[in-house]
């Protein structure tokens, strides 16, 4: 019978020994079987899997032996293994910026729409799904009923392509859900719904999927980001025209990246933490870009929006076709971005804030977590708006399936030989 259950990971380290660090690395998470002729680790799929994610979180450069074993029994011979043992080259190629590329675990977290040691709080509830819990979470920012894990309601709205969702979360207004249906083309689709909200000075009511990036991603290597996306509600009605003009009631849709920037070789340099967002839909401003910078205490934090020329945008217009698929580099934005300044407010003090030399060094810039969804509102709370009541109505959902965020090892980008394409 054949076995394919023979899996060695070992650190590429040309001063250590394969028998040592294969000790080491292994020594968690394999069980070995032994006979007078040979020791071997024997690790399961799952297990593999742990370790291969631990050596991607700390960016090891590793090789991989697979060893595909003939054995009637529970013992393998030394010259029916040896036989059949591949040295592959270092593991270059890419890399997942982003865990669970396409979205392969529907067992999400949610966010309980508060904050806690600066990050989303994270409900202890898990939704009744089978299975581990995934690293992506809901997050929902400023809304008066939140999406509750334990709200798991049978879904009674087919879509006209998927059908009924096989999981369904309406928050307890139903103006908003968060819904998982079986994919066609994908292992699931995530569809965010939102309706109306709230616009003060932070932004609008929001609902996301998102996670945090895995290992240390900086942006000296090519990275692409593809994901499918389509409206599956897009209604909108303006009571006026500058409801419209002043982004009164609108519906945005974007990928956003927090990256941080950080110069080790000077270290009096003021870290930056940065959100990049790239626009998919926006029904009020098309062709916007955003630009904008606070400093909180000791931190620069930098707030920068756009959607390049030639990339692919999204009609704010429900269809029954399949998703559209998008693909962005990741690496142009950043060019973008520090290609020009910034108007900064610092408690009331207005600059200009321009990026240092090192910014251009790629390495110095990190991705930490993505987050992808939807913001709506159709009440104006900012200061100077002429009426805080409702000025419309808008309903929004979006369906997202295939996103995956890959780091290309292969392919260098530097700032002085590949920004200039952009």
């Amino acid at each position: 019978m054949w076995h394919r259950h023979l899996i060695i990971l070992i650190n590429a380290n040309a001063n250590e020994t394969p028998t040592f660090q294969l000790n080491i690395l292994l020594k968690k998470y394999s069980v070995e079987s032994e006979t007078s002729k040979i020791k071997m680790k024997i690790l399961t799929k799952q297990n593999f899997k742990l370790i291969l994610q631990n050596v991607l979180k700390f960016n090891l450069p590793i090789l991989i032996f697979f060893l595909t074993a003939s054995c009637s029994s529970s013992v393998t011979t030394r010259e029916s293994a040896s036989t059949q043992v591949k040295l592959l080259a270092p593991v270059t190629g890419s890399q997942s910026v982003f865990p669970e590329p396409r979205l392969t675990n529907p067992k999400l977290r949610f966010h309980t729409g508060g904050v806690r040691e600066n990050r989303p709080e994270i409900s202890p509830d898990l939704p009744n799904i089978s299975g581990a819990a995934s690293p992506w979470i809901l997050t929902q920012w400023r809304r008066p009923q939140f999406i509750l894990p334990l709200n798991m309601q049978k879904d009674l709205a087919p879509d006209a392509v998927l059908g009924s969702a096989t999981y369904y979360f309406p928050s307890e207004d139903k103006r908003s859900h968060l819904k998982i249906y079986k994919g066609k083309t994908a292992p699931y689709v995530y569809e965010l719904f939102s309706q109306g909200g709230m616009l003060d000075q932070r932004g609008g009511t929001n609902v996301f999927l998102a996670a945090d990036a895995v290992g240390n991603v900086t942006f000296e290597k090519m990275i692409d980001y593809e994901v499918d996306l389509k409206f599956s509600i897009a209604k909108i009605k303006y009571d006026t025209l500058l409801a419209k003009r002043t982004g009164a009631v609108m519906s945005q849709l974007f990928t956003g990246l927090t990256l941080h920037y950080e110069d080790a070789g000077n270290p009096t340099q003021t870290p930056i933490n940065l959100f990049m967002q790239i626009y998919h839909n926006n029904t009020s401003y098309p062709d916007q870009s955003y630009r904008g910078c606070y400093r909180h205490g000791n931190i620069m934090e930098i707030v920068y929006g756009n959607i390049l020329l030639n990339d692919p945008r999204l009609d704010f217009v429900s269809t029954n076709q399949p998703a559209k698929k998008m693909r962005f580099n990741v690496n142009q934005y950043l060019c973008d971005m520090i290609t020009q300044g910034f108007s900064c407010d610092d408690n009331g003090k207005k600059y200009k804030f321009d990026f240092p030399l090192a910014a251009k060094n790629f390495e110095n810039w990190k991705i930490t977590s993505m987050y992808i969804g939807l913001e709506t509102q159709d009440t104006d709370l900012r200061s100077g708006a002429f009426t805080n009541k409702p000025q419309g109505n808008v309903e929004s959902a979006v369906q997202i399936s295939n996103l995956s965020m890959t780091r290309n090892n292969d392919i260098n980008f530097d700032y002085a030989k590949d920004c200039k394409k952009f």
